[in-house]
């Protein structure tokens, strides 16, 4: 193994103007998604028809973002027993915890008390991180200043991480490469230090969420595989410590993880996807390497560089160049899905679903190329370096070869052409008043209608628009919008489509512990909904009807009543 020159590591006056420039360009690059970060949102109606569902997947993870900070700050031992979804216990569940954005996104949420400016932000970091990441490490391995940056532009804005600003907890990819950076230095025989570093970006990176756990703990140990092949007797004893430190790093993914695997055994949480959708859910060649309009397009350009950098860097004997492939190659091959019918062999997935707790549980085989990009870019990065070093007669190369390849991989990725539309968000004076009320009221649980029914595209997305709306009063909601819905939903929101009528409102009562109902529009100006028997009108907000229970019920309510073991 070839150690990198000396004095070639950034410095920090280096990875600062590196990281200003990053965030320059996620902020050209998606103009103007942070124009106004605090008060505006992607608008994914741009889209087409999927646009309901990614808008409801922004209101969401803003919501969970929020509840965990929310949660942590008062009373922790309830993070899982979140708001949404009453009274299914440990709510949480139904989707992913996303703590490992705590720094970023929960740090400006308590601070400012908005969620929308909290999650512009740590969409700007994840976009930002992850290309300095990227050029840390390439830096690291003695690459040129310009084909490390070529290949943070690539690692930070290939097409499906821009894709995924409605997924921004997907966005961050950079302490996976954090993690991979201070193995590096552990191996080649710096302080002993880097161990604390590699625990702490891995663990980091499971916390963000359940996929990039997954991801994140298959790229580590492909790499650190490849690395122990190419290595001598001392570099293998430190390879197991960074192996050690990385167990531990992820032990409070594995705690928190306990009470998913609780809910799976239970069968709230389904064990295994549907074969058909896992199967359409999953990348084909053709889509990743040729075909420019799709999301997860890795590039043509790209992968030719790839192809150059692997072959530069194995000849200069860069174990980083052998442990790029090795991810690209078995990220790749999981990507892909399970086998095809009739198939002798089980795929890569298929092993891996067999081998790992949960693994069958995710339903997107095809995000993989969230990791199969981090060995692209670190070859094409390699690559472009290979030019830099190239001096052909006339004297070219140098800056100019790798800016003219990164000139083309822009045209080949679309940078500047895509379309990152905005729309006002429901925060400050654009938040419907009754939410404000709620706030101020006894906690009790709430219903809003119109509600459901369980299944329908736009009971969701209204569904989702109430999730997010809790944010500001986090009284508990008989709604919910999640990945998972909890067995007291269905039969929750059936006696809520039946309201105002009195007898829905007695079981909802003893069932749920009701207290008051939100009427949305339209619905709040029928007959049924001008003297509703047992609900006291408290007022009305703009086009919104807030009502309270008439006579509360003194017991404590039976979710068995519902039919079912909450």
């Amino acid at each position: 193994m070839t150690p990198p020159r000396r004095g070639e590591l950034p410095r920090v006056a280096e990875l600062a103007l590196v990281a200003a420039a990053f965030a320059a360009a996620a902020i050209y690059l998606t103009h103007p998604l942070f124009a106004s970060p605090g008060d505006s949102l992607f608008d994914p109606s741009v889209r087409g028809p999927l646009s309901l569902f990614s808008l409801g997947d922004m209101y969401t993870v803003m919501w969970v973002m929020s509840w965990t900070a929310h949660a942590l700050t008062t009373a922790s031992a309830g993070l899982f027993d979140a708001n949404i979804f009453h009274p299914a216990p440990q709510s949480l569940t139904s989707t992913e915890h996303m703590l490992g954005h705590l720094p970023i996104f929960g740090s400006v949420y308590l601070a400012t008390e908005n969620p929308v400016l909290a999650n512009q932000l740590n969409l700007l970091a994840g976009f930002t991180l992850s290309g300095v990441a990227m050029y840390l490490w390439l830096r690291g391995w003695g690459c040129a200043r310009v084909a490390a940056l070529g290949g943070g532009l690539i690692f930070a804005f290939f097409p499906l991480r821009l894709q995924f600003v409605t997924h921004p907890h997907l966005v961050n990819g950079a302490y996976l490469v954090f993690a991979l950076f201070a193995f590096d230095q552990v191996v080649r025989g710096r302080s002993w230090l880097w161990l604390f570093g590699v625990g702490l970006a891995l663990g980091l990176q499971c916390l963000c969420s359940f996929y990039l756990a997954y991801m994140s703990v298959i790229v580590f140990a492909v790499y650190a595989a490849a690395t122990l092949a190419l290595a001598d007797r001392s570099a293998r004893r430190r390879i197991v410590a960074c192996l050690v430190a990385a167990g531990v790093g992820c032990l409070p993914f594995l705690w928190l993880a306990q009470p998913y695997l609780e809910m799976r055994s239970s069968g709230t949480i389904p064990a295994e996807q549907e074969l058909a959708l896992l199967r359409y859910l999953s990348v084909s060649p053709t889509r990743l390497f040729l075909v420019r309009e799709e999301g997860y397009y890795a590039g043509a350009s790209v992968s030719a560089l790839a192809v150059l950098g692997m072959v530069a860097g194995l000849r200069r004997g860069r174990w980083a160049a052998a442990g790029a492939a090795a991810i690209t190659f078995v990220t790749l091959a999981i990507s892909l899905g399970p086998a095809v019918e009739g198939s002798v062999l089980p795929a890569p997935y298929d092993v891996a679903a067999t081998l790992i707790p949960g693994f069958s549980a995710m339903r997107a085989p095809s995000r993989f190329v969230l990791v199969v990009m981090v060995g692209i870019a670190v070859l094409a990065g390699l690559g472009l370096d290979a030019l830099a070093r190239w001096r052909p007669p006339a004297r070219a190369g140098g800056v100019l070869a790798p800016v003219v390849a990164l000139s083309i991989v822009a045209w080949d990725y679309g940078w500047g052409g895509r379309s990152f539309a905005i729309r006002p968000a429901e925060v400050g004076a654009r938040l419907p008043p009754v939410y404000r009320a709620l706030a101020e009221l006894p906690r009790g649980p709430v219903v809003e209608l119109p509600a459901g029914p369980v299944g329908d595209p736009l009971g969701q997305e209204r569904d989702s628009l109430y999730t997010y709306r809790s944010i500001f009063h986090w009284q508990p909601l008989l709604n919910g919008r999640a990945g998972y819905e909890p067995p007291t939903y269905g039969p929750v929101m059936a006696l809520a489509l039946e309201l105002p009528d009195p007898r829905a409102l007695e079981l909802l009562q003893r069932s749920t512990g009701l207290r008051y109902v939100v009427v949305h529009g339209g619905l709040g100006e029928s007959a049924a909904w001008q003297q509703p028997a047992g609900l006291r009108l408290l007022g009305q907000y703009g086009e919104a009807r807030l009502f309270a229970v008439a006579r509360p019920l003194d017991a404590a309510p039976q979710p068995s009543l519902l039919g079912l073991d909450s």
